[in-house]
């Protein structure tokens, strides 16, 4: 609440003034009526009044507005007095309120006039006395993008992705972007700034002279731009940017994210490429800090003949020196060790001279010399950081069944027999060879060893092998015959079982399986199934992977009918037929975790079922250390130890069961994974009914399609063309 001045005396002492009270002002006082003016004046302008003249009781009360840039004059009282001018108003406005500028004389005078004819009234209003002359704004100044002159018209830019483009984790992933770039040199102009007008200057009431001038242009530069006066200008080579007033150049480069690689990176260009120099790319890889393993000259082959303008191309111009790794301890043999795929000749069928599988070595023969570890390389990547590395591991090798070490710890191994040499880890041992010359039939019997199996003719029906090494057989594998060996099996001329079911025969092997072809039989292994010619109507499992080669007739190539699972991969050129019902091929996990995970399974449950029997001996639902604290206290002492008992092996069980799950877990995570990499691809044609799997995943065909590679994703099994890698 406004506080109001004390009201004065009606009369006053002039002091020689004559009195200037109005008439109207002593009715007032007296009556004790108030002025419906007088409320505003005991209000807060009361004390914005200002004295001007010869008498105190002449005022004005002046509004000003907060930019200075008008004047108005709200009440005005000449308290009686005649004697006052039009000048003595100018006069009060500049010196109590500094006005010296717009000042409306001519409404000054008409104010006066008004005044002079009532001295004794009060004028209020609005009335604008002065106004000043605001500044005349300026132009406001831009950017000219001059780079754009060499666009075509219509063509568009999009500066966001060509920086999404080079900060993709994959080479491929930059040249699949698809986008234009717009290539510039050093020194080349990008823009040029067209500056601001100052306008013209204005003045307030008060005389103050003001200026509205036009906007800056601003642009917010990268490091490879330089600005010169108010043009800008390219200080490296490169694809221009801009995007969000930010003007810069993007080295035409692609670092791989391990920093080992560095591409000169060709985009679809907007403009024809000016002719490339050697110091451009130099700068530019400076630019990146790329110190280390610049290829000058493919630098100058790539100067001298750049791509084609509608290419888009990478050109490797720098290349780190990646760590060599120490080498372990190793043998080196004098003969070659390793098998080799296997010549597949033109029927499907096996040439098992080609395969090495196995190595004959005769009694008294070197085996093999061993060779120290060594110590590493550090490498260095292209900003010149050191890459570690390690040494080699120190093996001790040694001498196994039938061979002989030289030193100890051993130097060189000897063979003590003729057989066939196998190295498993850090032991050498040789295998004696049974070796049967023509066919496994009544005449041989079942063979049942720890050795090779070499038999040169066919495996007749209802025939077992069993081996501790590798079966090769130069002949067929006939119906109802069984194999099983820790080695590989070779068939160099196929795995026939004539009945109709498809468990007529069995060949199992812990490591692969090479044959011409899979009929009507039962197949396993742990390692790779390489068939020459077709699988039909067969179970056939890979703890890795399967391929069917196209040799071999009209079926080459083909799986046609029953099951074939691999692990990783499925590679063939027909699946299914138009007179098969049932052809399934999948992607299932590995045999050996699959089992590893259904022990567990047994296990945990029966850890399960166990913790709850026991639980109830002693009146338990649920392990409750509470519970079981209170049920120790109230059992008779006779009966202490053996709870005891029961408690120490509830918890055994619980241990054992998590430490199962947590296997299982792992085991179940490392499925999925492997699962999402698997693939099977059929590079030829798929018939309707075909039945796909990966892991709990199926898919069937409903029509017949061409050359398309299956793979699981998120659950879901999706479908693409296969990269054409034929077998």
């Amino acid at each position: 609440m406004t506080r109001r001045r004390p009201k004065k005396n009606n009369t006053r002492s002039s002091r020689g003034k004559r009195e200037t009270t109005s008439l109207d002002e002593k009715f007032v006082a007296e009556t004790g009526d108030k002025n419906p003016e007088d409320e505003y004046l005991e209000g807060p302008l009361v004390e914005e009044r200002k004295s001007f003249g010869n008498n105190l009781s002449t005022w004005m009360v002046v509004e000003i507005s907060t930019d200075g840039m008008f004047a108005k004059l709200k009440r005005m009282s000449f308290g009686g007095d005649t004697t006052l001018t039009a000048e003595d108003i100018l006069k009060a406005l500049r010196e109590k309120y500094l006005i010296v500028e717009g000042i409306d004389t001519s409404l000054i005078q008409d104010l006066t006039a008004r005044a002079l004819a009532k001295p004794d009234a009060i004028i209020t209003g609005n009335h604008q006395i002065a106004c000043g002359t605001p500044p005349v704004s300026g132009r406001d100044g831009q950017i000219e993008y001059t780079f754009q002159d060499r666009l075509s018209k219509g063509t568009h830019l999009d500066f966001h992705e060509l920086n999404n483009t080079f900060e993709r984790t994959t080479l491929e992933e930059v040249l699949g972007a698809g986008i234009l770039g717009l290539f510039v040199q050093p020194g080349e102009e990008l823009a040029r700034r067209i500056t601001s007008t100052q306008g013209e200057p204005g003045r307030d009431i008060f005389g103050n002279v003001s200026m509205s001038p036009g906007r800056f242009p601003s642009l917010e530069i990268g490091a490879p731009v330089r600005e010169s006066g108010d043009r800008f200008f390219a200080t490296i080579c490169g694809y221009v940017y801009l995007e969000d007033q930010h003007l810069s150049i993007h080295p035409p480069l692609w670092l791989a994210p391990d920093l080992m690689t560095a591409y000169f990176i060709h985009l679809q260009q907007a403009a024809p490429l000016p002719a490339l120099c050697d110091e451009w790319l130099f700068e530019a890889l400076t630019e990146l800090e790329v110190s280390h393993g610049i290829d000058k000259t493919a630098i100058s082959v790539l100067c001298h003949t750049p791509p084609q303008a509608d290419i888009v191309e990478a050109v490797l111009i720098a290349q780190g020196t990646p760590p060599i790794p120490g080498a372990d301890t190793m043998v080196d043999h004098p003969f070659q060790i390793g098998k080799h795929a296997g010549k597949i000749l033109p029927d499907g069928s096996i040439d098992l001279r080609d395969r090495n599988s196995v190595v004959g070595v005769e009694e008294g023969q070197l085996l093999g010399k061993v060779i120290s570890a060594t110590k590493g390389i550090p490498g260095k990547n292209l900003i010149g950081e050191n890459i570690e590395t390690t040494d080699g591991k120190e093996i001790s090798f040694k001498a196994g069944e039938n061979v002989r070490g030289e030193g100890d710890p051993p130097h060189a191994f000897f063979a003590e027999i003729n057989g066939n040499i196998y190295i498993t880890s850090d032991t050498i041992d040789i295998k004696k060879v049974f070796i049967v010359d023509g066919d496994v039939d009544y005449e041989v019997g079942n063979i049942d060893t720890t050795h090779d199996v070499q038999i040169n003719g066919n495996i007749s029906a209802g025939f077992r092998v069993k081996s501790g090494g590798s079966i090769s057989v130069g002949g067929l594998i006939e119906a109802g015959a069984v194999l099983s060996c820790r080695g590989d099996i070779i068939a160099a001329q196929g795995i026939l079982g004539e009945g109709t079911q498809v468990t007529a025969q069995g060949v199992i092997s812990m490591g692969s399986i090479l044959t011409k072809f899979i009929q009507n039989s039962t197949v396993m292994a742990k390692g790779d199934i390489e068939v020459g010619s077709y699988i039909f109507n067969s179970k056939v499992r890979s703890g890795t992977t399967i391929r069917v080669h196209k040799e071999g007739g009209v079926r080459g190539g083909s799986i046609v009918g029953g099951e074939t699972f691999a692990s990783q991969s499925i590679h063939c050129h027909i699946g299914g037929s138009q007179s098969t019902s049932t052809t399934t091929i999948g992607i299932n996990p590995d045999p050996a975790n699959s089992a590893r995970i259904a022990k567990l399974d047994k296990a945990i449950a029966f850890c399960e079922s166990n913790i709850v029997r026991l639980l109830r001996t002693m009146g338990l639902q649920t392990i409750d250390a509470a519970r079981i604290k209170a049920a120790m206290h109230q059992a008779p002492i006779n009966k202490k130890k053996v709870m005891v008992e029961i408690i120490k092996k509830i918890y055994e069980l619980v241990e054992t069961r998590d430490i199962s799950a947590n296997e299982r877990a792992t085991l179940e995570q490392q499925q999925s994974l492997l699962l999402d990499k698997g693939e099977i691809t059929v590079e030829g044609t798929l018939y309707s009914g075909i039945r796909i799997v990966m892991g709990k995943n199926s898919h069937s065909l409903t029509i017949d399609c061409q050359d398309l590679t299956f793979y699981n994703s998120s659950g879901v099994i999706h479908s693409r063309p296969p990269s054409h890698q034929s077998a």
